[in-house]
């Protein structure tokens, strides 16, 4: 211990000293007694990495020395912070050699995976949507590559940093990659699974596997940005504690979230032009349930049942229904036969991109899109792929138009959707799965209200702010749009088949009802916005980190002198 202290204080001096030569360094404090025991200004014993940072932090103590060639001063450090780690036989020659050459090992064949599912991948398959075996192995490769280091690094942030690496170190490592490594497997091959419980724990796991990356993230960005703050490392932020505390509260939050089924999402929607005899009608949205993997017979069961008992005037699969063919996905999705005759207005089906994700159906992907709007339409449900109905049907007064639109996979054609309409004049609700591509078109033809799904209101933090950049600003809730049209995206109900866990997301049953006059209440709170918002929290640590640290070197006194006092 007394010789990482002096060894690599001498060596961070170094380092520093020849990226910013006028900058001062500070030698570590020794405890009374205990010569060798890093320790800070107030005689606290301070971990490896504590005193690392301690050093960085508190440049402005210290007296400059003669640096040393910046090449060695790097080397020296990695060195001393392996022997910290795994003790003094990381220091020797051939084990650094070893590493070396583990690294190699395993950043090859992560290349070679990663190349060879670009080649399989078909045109419009996302990249962890497997069709067959080949991909499956490609994807499965670069996955289980991946979570080698994951379970190194994860492990690294739980253990107590007080002690070396010890074999029970080793075999937490291995039971963690083994476990993610399993979550993978079933997530992966879920697609084309029938519900189980191993299903459902399997592809639970993965979405731990995605928590505990972002908890253990977050709080390190935020242990940065405070230590380039303060100037001295934050040991209770830091400590394995913080970790468990952090990794335990999402994944308890998000088992409380995700296993109590939909809730009901009544919302008002203003549609201009809208008769006042036609004020209060209900339209059921149905989106995103993924069936088959996750869901099966007897959830979707509840979910008719929970459909029917709402007693909407019309009701509307709104894309992403199953997961899989017609062939594969029948069975269970005969419980929603009942919804054809459950309104008075009928049923309707709309496409969504996961019906055109088979592709290695007879024919093609798009051909087994088509056979579900056949099947669809044999179990009563009109299809509204490119067409439209007027409504209500048992007057001969019409009140509005409902169209729907295909997904961008297919044909979309909103031209074609709204011809020959019967009635002209009358304002038009559209269904469309996703949420963004459709916008331009509705606002030419003069749409009203758009409703969609498609997002899942990005499900599992933080993954709402790609899900929000990849649809264009549009994630969840109501969106009043200049121009119009006005924007309605559903959460889903019930989400991805590759896991079935939620955070800072609600799976919905949609109950839209369409007002003739600006709606009295609008959609509520959305826990998916809460989510977008602290990504961009996050985001924004990630930026005043450097930052801070840049300020701290050209100001070395701050925060004191920024607020008139010293520390």
């Amino acid at each position: 211990s007394s010789h990482f202290g002096s060894s690599i204080s001498s060596d961070v001096r170094s380092l520093v000293g020849l990226m910013v030569p006028s900058i001062e360094l500070p030698s570590p404090t020794m405890v009374p007694g205990r010569a060798s025991v890093s320790a800070d200004a107030f005689g606290r014993r301070l971990l490896p990495r504590d005193d690392v940072a301690m050093q960085l932090g508190g440049l402005h103590e210290m007296p400059s020395q003669q640096p040393s060639s910046l090449p060695r001063a790097v080397r020296n450090i990695w060195r001393e912070c392996l022997s910290r780690t795994w003790g003094p036989g990381a220091l020797n020659s051939t084990a650094a050699r070893l590493y070396m050459i583990l690294g190699v090992l395993w950043f090859l064949p992560l290349v070679a995976a990663f190349v060879t599912l670009q080649r399989l991948r078909k045109p419009g398959q996302p990249l962890l949507v497997v069709s067959a075996w080949a991909s499956f192995a490609a994807v499965g490769a670069v996955v289980f590559l991946l979570l080698g280091p994951w379970s190194l690094l994860v492990w690294c942030k739980l253990r107590d940093w007080g002690h070396l690496w010890r074999r029970n170190d080793n075999l937490a490592v291995a039971f963690i990659y083994i476990v993610a490594c399993a979550a993978a497997a079933t997530s992966l091959a879920a697609r084309n699974s029938s519900a189980s419980l191993i299903m459902v724990l399997g592809t639970s796991l993965a979405g731990v596997v995605i928590l505990v990356t972002a908890g253990l993230a977050a709080l390190e960005v935020f242990i940065l940005f405070l230590t380039a703050v303060c100037a001295r490392p934050i040991r209770r932020v830091r400590s394995p504690l913080a970790s468990w505390g952090t990794i335990l509260s999402m994944v308890g939050l998000s088992l409380v979230i995700s296993f109590k089924g939909p809730n009901v999402q009544r919302v008002e929607l203003h549609v201009q032009g809208l008769t006042a005899s036609a004020d209060g009608y209900t339209i059921c949205q149905l989106s995103d349930l993924h069936a088959g993997p996750l869901a099966g017979a007897s959830e979707l069961k509840r979910i008719a049942s929970l459909t029917i008992s709402l007693e909407c005037s019309a009701i509307i699969l709104n894309g992403d229904i199953a997961e899989g063919t017609v062939e594969q996905r029948q069975n269970i999705m005969a419980e929603f036969k009942s919804l054809a005759t459950a309104a008075t207005d009928g049923a309707y089906y709309v496409p969504g991109n996961h019906e055109y994700y088979n592709f290695a159906a007879v024919g093609g992907a798009v051909a087994a899109a088509r056979e579900w709007t056949r099947w669809w339409e044999s179990c009563g449900f009109k299809s509204l792929n490119n067409s439209h109905v007027q409504l209500p049907r048992s007057r001969q007064t019409k009140w509005f138009t409902l169209a729907g639109i295909d997904d961008v996979l297919g044909t979309p054609n909103l031209a074609a959707a709204l011809a020959n309409r019967t009635v002209a004049g009358l304002p038009t609700v559209l269904m469309a799965h996703r949420p963004a591509p459709s916008l331009q078109a509705a606002r030419r033809e003069g749409v009203a209200v758009q409703i969609s799904g498609h997002t899942h209101g990005g499900q599992l933090w933080p993954i709402q702010l790609p899900t929000w950049h990849s649809n264009e600003g549009f994630l969840s809730g109501l969106y009043e749009l200049q121009g119009g049209p006005l924007l309605y995206v559903s959460d889903g109900t019930i989400g991805t088949y590759f896991t079935h866990l939620r955070l800072f997301s609600q799976s919905e049953v949609t109950v839209a009802v369409l007002r003739s006059r600006p709606a009295a209440t609008v959609a509520g709170w959305r826990s998916a916005r809460l989510g977008l918002y602290l990504c961009y929290a996050l985001v924004g640590f990630c930026f005043l980190v450097p930052v801070s640290w840049l300020i701290r070197c050209l100001w070395p006194n701050f925060p004191a002198q920024a607020f008139g006092h010293h520390r």
